[in-house]
């Protein structure tokens, strides 16, 4: 193509014909619903990224990329003296120490580098997830008054919020300074700070309801449809997003426990004792492998509560990775670990073949083996071995186009790659299982001499 796909001076006209030539009718019909209302090809140019999420296990707060402040600034290889403003609302400059006292030179010869403080908004949030303060990355100093000296620090307060039960902000109490989440961490609706988005329903915080039904309502007939957090809103929260099972527990009030039922989601044919068909086989409570619900009795058999967990595992499926089920209405070991739950079906070929794998590790003489250790122990090798061919049997048949022996329908490329990830690419806790086979038959000889 002679003409650039993608510059400045390029015209929509233009634009949309490179797309047409280049991609399928159905991204230029959205590129023509999408591109055709802008005047130049600069509007599309000038746009740019406002804000940025920042992640550790879970949302910790937001980098805001339109802050230009410069509250830091320092020299060669970071090594400085700091120089404290008189107005802690300043930009604090950090210059480098010069044993001549001349800065100037130094100026001149060494790059210059800028920490930026100030655009970043970390969240404070309590057990429900609900964000009550979130601060900067910056401090403030505090100097007595007629003083240029700092005697302490602050924290550089961003919004502050205080609740009522179902999530509206009091009166008085509250400044959330544009901050986009807060109740049970949920984003706010655009101008409505009484109205949260979860991932299915608008939940209004003022009514203390969702605005409407709960997708799983005939799973729970005792509920309004509408409740929050089946009007808990102590100690509950409401569960949004995709599982592939829920399994239900009984606790009773002396502490011991009995599996009530299992919630399927997967379209797996009688894979649990409720089974509820699905767009995607996934169930409608976040993407969270298997949700766990205990339900508390008291003494005379009332229900009284409910508590939920999840259990998720890192590589596939629910058994491939090293978080499988867990009989959790047992008893577990000294230890305080529960037994392994095979009872559940693996949602596809390669969940079947790491749930055989890890039957034939526990089937290893004379306790079984596991993880790494039991992965690189020779007793292993045959387990192996036998999960790499298993796998190479599923990717012939996504090949070939045939069907998954668990679902009963074409073998995906996601199901393929998962099982060449853990045979030879790398996977399940270890490079791979073809290396773990290697590295066995490496010989290591012993240094001679004394």
């Amino acid at each position: 193509m002679s003409v650039a796909f993608f510059e400045a001076n390029l015209s929509v006209k233009q634009l949309l014909l490179n797309i047409q030539q280049m991609f399928d009718n159905q991204t230029y019909q959205d590129a023509v619903i999408h591109l055709q209302p802008l005047s130049s090809i600069n509007d599309i140019l000038n746009f740019h990224l406002t804000e940025q999420p920042i992640y550790g296990s879970a949302r910790l707060g937001v980098r805001n990329l339109e802050r230009t402040e410069v509250y830091a600034r320092y020299l060669i290889d970071k090594k400085h003296v700091t120089a404290e403003p008189e107005d802690p609302t300043q930009p604090l400059l950090l210059t480098p120490p010069n044993p001549e006292g001349n800065v100037a030179n130094l100026l001149q010869d060494q790059p210059e580098y800028s920490l930026t403080l100030g655009n970043k908004q970390y969240e404070l949030s309590n057990h429900l997830g609900n964000v009550q303060v979130t601060l900067s990355d910056k401090k403030l100093g505090q100097a007595p008054p007629e003083s240029s000296s700092f005697t302490h620090y602050l924290a550089d307060v961003r919004s502050v919020v205080d609740y009522y039960p179902f999530g509206m902000q009091m009166p008085g109490r509250s400044g959330s300074g544009g901050y986009r989440w807060g109740f049970n961490g949920q984003e706010k609706e655009i101008g409505l700070e009484e109205y949260y988005s979860f991932k299915y329903r608008i939940h209004d915080a003022r009514l203390g309801r969702f605005l409407s039904i709960d997708p799983l309502e005939s799973e729970y007939p005792w509920n309004s449809p509408f409740a929050f957090a089946e009007n808990r809103p102590i100690d509950g929260i409401d569960l949004e997003g995709l599982e592939f099972y829920s399994v239900h527990i009984r606790e009773n009030a002396d502490g011991s426990r009995t599996k009530l039922f299992v919630v399927n989601y997967t379209n797996i044919k009688n894979a649990g004792d409720k089974n509820v068909k699905t767009a995607n086989g996934f169930g409608p409570r976040g993407d969270v492998g298997i949700t766990y619900v205990i339900h508390k009795f008291n003494k005379d058999g009332k229900e009284t509560g409910i508590e939920s967990f999840n259990v998720k595992n890192s590589e596939h499926g629910i058994y491939a990775g090293p978080n499988n089920p867990k009989q959790y209405w047992d008893k577990p070991d000294a230890s305080g670990n529960y037994p392994d739950d095979y009872s559940l079906s693996p949602i596809d070929e390669t969940d079947n073949n790491a749930k055989q794998h890890d039957l034939d590790f526990d089937g290893i003489p004379p306790s079984g083996v596991n993880g790494l250790a039991g992965t690189l122990d020779e007793r292993s090798s045959k387990a192996n071995i036998d999960f790499i061919r298993r796998a190479d049997i599923t990717t012939n048949k996504y090949l070939k186009g045939q069907n998954d022996d668990i679902t009963g329908k074409p073998v995906t490329k996601a199901t393929s790659d998962a099982g060449q990830k853990a045979a030879r690419t790398g996977g399940f806790g270890f490079r791979s299982f073809k290396f773990a086979e290697y590295l066995k038959n490496i010989k290591i000889e012993k240094p001679k001499g004394p």
